[in-house]
């Protein structure tokens, strides 16, 4: 009896300690999304970053956010914190074209979309960066 009482401590215990896992549409903290797509089948594909390290994937002709992967916590907090330095999360530019990219922030609740297209003018700088950058990670994680 001891020893089934042992076993369901640990078991309690181990469960009790599990991080609560989220999606973009239910995350209540910083997340940025970035992706692109148009084109002649208008179909994006978009990637979502969660200020815990979460990573999704969802595609225009699918209901659901699909979990790529976890992200290191300190690579995740530097992108956070560059987001903010870079001030994209205040950035006003929105000229779509037939292929267009987008960066979403959404930090306390305010969400702000930058989006640019070709044809068409080119995007500020720092939104470009940020955007390779979140595309680079993207692609070392695969």
């Amino acid at each position: 009896m001891r020893y089934i009482n042992l076993i369901v401590m640990s078991l309690l215990g181990l469960f009790s300690c599990k991080s609560t896992s989220y999606t973009p549409t239910d995350y209540p903290k910083a997340m940025v999304t970035f992706g692109s797509g148009g084109g002649f089948t208008g179909i994006t594909t978009e990637y979502t970053l969660l200020e815990n390290g979460q990573l999704f994937r969802k595609s225009s002709n699918e209901k659901e956010h699909t979990a790529v992967k976890s992200v290191d916590k300190n690579k995740t907090a530097q992108i956070f914190e560059n987001i903010k330095t870079l001030k994209i999360a205040n950035m006003k530019f929105n000229h779509a074209g037939n292929m267009n990219t987008y960066l979403t922030t959404k930090f306390d609740g305010v969400e702000n979309k930058i989006n640019w297209g070709q044809p068409g003018p080119p995007p500020p700088k720092d939104a470009k960066l940020m955007y390779s950058i979140l595309m680079n990670l993207i692609k070392n994680n695969k």
